[in-house]
């Protein structure tokens, strides 16, 4: 792989010499890795690291592997002059249409392969679903509102399943919090 990095303007940026190009290399970056893997299972909802196996079960691992970068394609989605697909190594990685199909793959009980499984007290879906709910929220213009009724249907009532569920007493709280608001 070449690594064609942006140099660092200390101009712009004086004490990282980093700037808007930087972010955007490494957000296209994480996203051309996701989305391979993502090629591999089937499904963007069901991205599955190699060398992060402790041993939680599938849907587990796969709600935080996109939990984490669904966040920032939500922040990138939230600007309506960014553009929806990023390019990384001749690969067009279009945000709108990944953060749609690992939603609905997601949230869907009918696919057991996708689905990220039922919500239950402590459980660790309940961190995750923050994230996701950010992510629906920043892009709703762009992916959530696009949706038919039926599949946002779907996916308000996975989030809907942290309600009432036990949390640890610390930002426990928070998580369920974020994703009631959403």
């Amino acid at each position: 792989m070449d690594i064609d990095f942006p140099a660092p303007d200390f101009d712009l940026s004086p004490y990282t010499g980093w700037n808007r190009a930087h972010w955007e290399y490494i957000l296209a970056r994480m996203t051309y890795g996701y989305a391979k893997i993502a090629q591999r299972s089937g499904s963007p909802a069901r991205v599955l690291y190699p060398d992060d196996r402790r041993g939680l079960p599938d849907a587990v691992d796969a709600i935080e592997s996109f939990a984490r970068i669904a966040a920032a394609w939500g922040a990138w989605l939230r600007n309506p002059a960014n553009p929806a697909t990023l390019t990384f190594e001749d690969s067009d990685l279009n945000l709108e249409t990944l953060l749609r199909h690992a939603l609905l793959d997601g949230t869907n009980p009918a696919k057991p392969s996708t689905y990220w499984g039922d919500i239950g007290h402590l459980d660790q879906r309940i961190v995750e679903s923050a994230d996701i709910a950010l992510a629906i929220w920043m892009s709703r213009e762009r992916v959530f509102n696009k949706m038919t009724s039926a599949e946002q249907e779907q996916i308000i009532a996975w989030l809907a399943q942290v309600d009432g569920k036990g949390t640890y007493t610390d930002n426990w709280i928070l998580f369920t919090a974020m994703t009631q608001v959403v």
